[in-house]
């Protein structure tokens, strides 16, 4: 740290204290802020445990229901009943923020009311249960990618907060290793890593696969 060159005089001592004043709380408004990013980071990797846990169930549903489907239909009556949409939906992509970091926020637009796209002559009670399913599924998945780019960004604003406490503090929560979320996080991370230490640009496919196995375990 630099010495500061002062005067040694009253008016420059004031003048000091005042520079220090300033610089307290400048560090407690720093500090308050981390304290409340590591807070919302928290909810917001629960939240996406608890979606992922939902989402994973429902999409599992869905997939028995398509084969038992499958048993009683061929592939060609399953695509033929699936080639219309059931209704029509947009999904319209904007940002909010959160302590004024940007993090995504969408929202499904969906026309009112819910009928299968297909007759029932020929289709089994099994495909309306998948369709259903699925249909319950997306807004779920639309979700599920906001709260898990907002911990994505959150973690990379918190100081002092790299992959591996992020990771630990997922695992501690209940994520499994094979998350999507945390293999793209470990592979950025090695990435970032060797800019920061290497000065490289890119690292080759075969040590990228080599570190991001020793950093994800």
């Amino acid at each position: 740290m630099a010495a500061i060159q002062a005067k040694p005089t009253r008016m420059e001592l004031s003048n000091l204290k005042k520079r220090r004043q300033v610089a307290v709380r400048g560090h407690k408004m720093m500090k308050d802020k981390r304290d409340e990013l590591v807070r919302r980071f928290i909810v917001y990797a629960r939240r996406n445990k608890e979606l992922r846990d939902e989402v994973e169930q429902k999409l599992s549903a869905a997939m028995r229901s398509f084969v038992l489907a499958r048993a009683s239909m061929s592939s060609a009556e399953i695509e033929e009943a699936l080639m219309y949409p059931a209704r029509a939906a947009s999904v319209d992509a904007q940002t909010t923020s959160v302590l004024s970091i940007p993090v995504p926020k969408l929202a499904m637009e969906t026309q009112e009311g819910y009928s299968y796209p297909y007759g029932y002559a020929t289709t089994s009670a099994e495909l309306d249960a998948a369709v259903q399913q699925l249909a319950e599924s997306l807004p779920l998945l639309l979700e599920l990618a906001e709260v898990e780019k907002a911990c994505s960004r959150l973690a990379d604003e918190i100081e002092g907060v790299g992959f591996q406490t992020a990771d630990r503090i997922a695992r501690s929560m209940g994520f499994t290793p094979e998350t999507p979320a945390r293999l793209m996080s470990g592979v950025r991370y090695v990435l970032s890593d060797a800019v920061s230490r290497m000065g490289y640009m890119y690292l080759p496919l075969q040590e990228l696969q080599a570190q991001a196995g020793a950093v994800l375990g």
